[in-house]
């Protein structure tokens, strides 16, 4: 530690570590293979663990609605998406009372590759 011309202690400048810009999609910074999907399932699971906390039940009642054991019920809440395809994830919206409409397009002509992306209520949010 050195001191100052008061002879106080001066704390010792910290390095800032390294960073880099984020892609806009944690997965495909964190270097999944699947991205794009591992996102849109994120998303996915991110509305219906609204849905369910929006309704005020218990996890066991939710798992009986989505045929699901309680056990999973508690990782999907929590964000866990092993195990849950989009399409199953898609099955539980529905079943909790939600429309899930899929819309096929071309893509931009900007160049950048096609994407999956799950919009909610008027919201965007992308997978890519």
């Amino acid at each position: 530690m050195r001191e100052d011309f008061l002879g106080r202690t001066m704390k010792r400048r910290v390095a800032v570590p390294a960073h880099e810009r984020s892609s806009g999609n944690v997965f495909h910074d964190l270097g999944f293979d699947r991205p794009d999907d591992e996102l849109a399932k994120a998303n996915l699971i991110m509305q219906i663990a609204d849905l369910v906390r929006r309704r005020s039940v218990r996890q066991s009642d939710v798992a009986a609605l989505l045929g699901l054991p309680q056990s999973n019920v508690s990782l999907l809440l929590r964000g866990h998406s092993n195990g849950f395809s989009m399409g199953r994830l898609m099955l539980f919206l529905t079943r909790l009372g939600h429309d899930v409409d899929i819309v096929v397009g071309p893509r931009s002509r900007n160049g950048r590759q096609a994407r999956l992306r799950v919009r909610h209520a008027g919201t965007v949010r992308r997978a890519s």
